[in-house]
């Protein structure tokens, strides 16, 4: 039964890998709020268990070559390793690969256990680690030409076209998600492959031991997207370029070609029945190929774009991370065997590190000699390591409780500041509007008193023939001559007090604002005079019968005659009221 918990730590490497790579799958998708975090998670685990356990066997040779792993001691302990250093990086929130983690405990075991260590295998895998960035960036630019000239010459709804993006992310990051288990079961489970023995008979089905280390290697994979997988998002989605839907299409859909083809069996046995040289079936890093399609993405904008500084973080954090992984496993693999007495390699003698050169008549060990103890301190290992990884949950979910109190707090300051924001833009916008009115006031004001000036003018003018005209009639010698004269004066003052110009434009005026009641009232009461719609004009814009008079040019007592033969003519009733009938038209 101990040989099943010695999978803890390929489980803990999964989760790790869940947690840090699986976050580029639907990361910008999640962000934008295009498609809601459950789904993307849901979405992304099953594929990732599918392209595991269909198509994870390919990459899986190509690391057993590097170096096998043939005790199950020594497969717990490298795996343990490569999970710790990913999570350092981690939590420093470098998006730190898993496979250059993997890469360097299989070198540091095989450099403790004196196994051999196939370098074309490791020239092979390096040389993936350069490659894989490169064509990311390739196919991302091309990609991300070809969304945008769709997009821009597109007639397609916008409401239509969202939609479509919506569907693009979710279908390109499943097949992501598929891609990524088939390219990276073999960092999670592939140490195990050599060392653990495992066969499930169920009826009819037979389940192999690398088929169960792949399904369980999955779940774990599925594990660290459910549960933490939106840590390495912000430096990803952000930290590089400022992701868009279209770009994330572009990117999410490069990453996910780079890595099929370097897990597709079928694909590399078609080119070598082409007779061309197979593709190597090496597990890539995805984060370094989303890295570089995200640069290509941001050629294509700009190099302005690119944070370089970021970038320069996460390559440096990739060079580092195998050499750490080797130091790092080294010594545990020291304290694993020498101390604990717990078998890390099948060979009958390990080289001792403190040994000098030269013939020595004893070897010197430094595991503890009790062999009552041996299965004590495996025990305490196992519950060590089950205590770590409890630890690192616990502690992901408090740190992942103060990054949502955090942003909580963050949004409502950024709420309070849009608020504050919104309350300056509203008083600047009504002070504009009350100086745009007081410019108004003063421009009519000025033309008010342009008006009074013009008509005192004219008044002065006509006063003026008025006095000429009198003081004419007064020097005539003859009666009827001076009576002629005032009559004729006369005449022109009763014209002059009809204001008939004025009025007629009145009427125009209101004609043109009210033009829908004018066609009401035509069309309800064709038999009404030209005066009598005159005077219901004027009850429309609210004037009195003291007020229409004058512009009428008769009494006051004419105008509610007048009024009153209206309402008989159109029929309405003692208790209705005109003005409020002709307000209701």
């Amino acid at each position: 039964m101990f040989i099943f918990l010695f999978l803890i730590s390929g489980l803990f490497l999964g989760w790790s890998l869940g947690a840090n790579d699986a976050s580029n799958l639907f990361g910008t998708a999640v962000g934008t709020q295009m498609i809601k975090f459950k789904t993307a998670a849901i979405i992304g685990s099953l594929f990732v268990i599918l392209g595991s356990v269909i198509q994870g066997s390919g990459t899986t040779k190509t690391l057993s070559a590097l170096g096998t792993v043939n005790a199950i001691g020594g497969a717990f302990t490298v795996a343990l390793c490569a999970a710790v250093i990913v999570m350092i990086m981690t939590r420093y929130r470098l998006p730190v690969s898993t496979g250059h983690a993997i890469v360097g405990a299989i070198v540091g075991w095989c450099y403790y256990t004196a196994n051999p260590v196939e370098y074309g295998i490791l020239a092979k895998i390096v040389g993936s680690w350069v490659i894989s960035p490169v064509l990311g960036a390739a196919f991302s630019y091309l990609l991300y030409l070809l969304i945008r000239k769709f997009i821009r010459s597109s007639r397609m709804h916008m409401l239509k076209m969202e939609s479509l993006i919506r569907v693009s992310l979710i279908v390109i990051g499943a097949f992501a998600a598929y891609s990524l288990g088939a390219n990276n079961i073999a960092n999670v489970m592939g140490v195990f492959v050599d060392s653990f023995s495992f066969s499930l008979n169920i009826g009819s089905l037979s389940i192999s031991s690398t088929q169960f280390l792949f399904f369980i290697g999955s779940l774990a994979i599925a594990l660290g997207i459910i549960t933490y997988s939106k840590k390495v998002m912000y430096t990803i989605g952000n930290g590089v370029l400022s992701m868009t839907p279209e770009m994330a299409i572009a990117a999410v859909l490069a990453q996910a070609l780079v890595l099929f083809i370097f897990s597709s069996t079928s694909l590399s046995n078609t080119l070598i029945s082409a007779g061309l040289p197979p593709i190597p079936l090496v597990p890539v890093s995805s984060s370094q190929v989303l890295v570089g399609a995200l640069i290509g993405v941001g050629l294509v904008k700009g190099v302005q774009e690119l944070k370089m500084k970021m970038i320069g973080n996460i390559v440096l954090s990739w060079v580092s991370t195998p050499v750490l992984s080797i130091v790092f496993t080294f010594i545990s693999l020291f304290f694993v065997d020498r101390v604990f007495g717990i078998q890390v390699s099948s060979n009958e003698s390990i080289p001792d590190p403190g040994a000098q050169a030269g013939p020595v008549a004893s070897a010197v060990t430094y595991h503890v000699p009790v062999n009552t103890t041996h299965h004590f301190f495996l025990l305490a290992l196992i519950l060590l390591v089950i205590a770590f990884v409890i630890y690192i949950v616990v502690l992901n979910k408090r740190n992942y409780g103060k990054a949502r109190a955090e942003g909580y707090r963050q949004a409502k300051q950024n709420l309070f500041s849009d608020c504050h924001k919104a309350l300056n833009d509203i008083e600047v916008s009504t002070v504009q509007l009350e100086n745009v009115s007081l410019a108004t006031r003063l421009e009519e004001r000025k033309n008010q008193l342009i008006t009074y000036s013009l008509n005192i003018g004219e008044q002065r003018r006509y006063l003026e023939l008025i006095s000429a005209s009198i003081e004419e009639a007064i020097k005539a010698e003859g009666a009827e001559e001076k009576i002629r004269l005032l009559k004729n004066q006369l005449i022109e003052i009763k014209q002059r007090m009809s204001f008939s110009g004025e009025v007629d434009e009145i009427y125009r005026q209101v004609e043109q604002a009210h033009m829908e009641f004018i066609e009401k009232l035509n069309e309800s009461n064709p038999h009404l005079t030209n005066k009598e719609k005159k005077i219901l004009v004027l009850l429309r814009i609210g004037l009195s019968s003291k007020e229409m008079a004058p512009l009428l040019n008769i009494s006051t007592k004419s105008v509610e005659i007048s009024r009153y033969r209206l309402r008989a003519k159109m029929g309405l009733h003692r208790n209705e009221n005109l003005t409020q009938f002709i307000q209701s038209l």
